[in-house]
């Protein structure tokens, strides 16, 4: 009796997880389509957080919206392998990353709450703990032999990571990055951190 109790209660909790689930809308993807669920997807289309993607590459991604809270992310096949995820929802749940950073209130958090490796395909907007104002930026630096600085573009609450940044090369692929905040009334710009690396995906993976 107490098994069968206990087997409705995991059911029914398992039905409210799927009646709450969130819906992606794809914007893009860098393959013709991606098999989701039971469903070949395409660009355009709904899919819910808790449905199994099934990659062919490692090289795939998909830019995708959260219909509710219109947050809009990149799931790249590489990462749901190194986490060993299935779908959107277990890979928040395994890197520890839920769909919100509204908690920030300092640069310590940030770092906490920066991935170690971010892909790229095209931007990602990452929320700044503190208002960013006419006198004040992010800057990223990169490379050995001849370090590179770029100004991040912001606005009032976000800072963004551009493919643009990082020259066109195609050989390099990956670039280990230093993050910092920049203000014109302080001399010394602050690190952030030093070890963010940033993999460019491919735009378009030939069929």
């Amino acid at each position: 009796m107490k098994k069968n109790a206990i087997l409705t209660v995991l059911l029914l909790f398992c039905a409210y997880l799927q009646l709450h689930a969130d819906d992606y809308k794809i914007l893009q993807m860098n393959t013709n389509s991606v098999k989701i669920g039971t469903v070949l997807c395409h660009q355009g289309d709904t899919f819910s957080e808790n449905e199994q993607i099934f990659w062919s590459d490692e090289k795939q991604a998909i830019k995708a919206m959260n219909t509710r809270t219109k947050e809009v992310r990149v799931f790249a096949a590489k990462a749901f392998k190194n986490y060993k995820a299935r779908s959107v929802k277990d890979y928040y749940l395994k890197n520890n990353h839920l769909s919100t950073r509204g908690g920030m209130v300092s640069f310590s958090d940030l770092e906490e709450e920066l991935s170690d490796t971010i892909y790229l395909y095209d931007v990602v907007s990452i929320e700044s703990p503190i208002p960013i104002d006419s006198l004040s930026s992010y800057v990223i630096s990169y490379g050995h032999e001849k370090k590179k600085w770029r100004t991040l573009m912001s606005t009032d609450e976000y800072f963004y990571l551009c493919r643009e940044l990082f020259e066109n090369n195609e050989e390099i692929k990956e670039f280990k990055i230093s993050l910092y905040f920049r203000n014109k009334n302080i001399d010394e710009d602050y690190l952030i951190t030093d070890d963010l690396i940033v993999v460019l995906l491919p735009l378009m993976i030939d069929p």
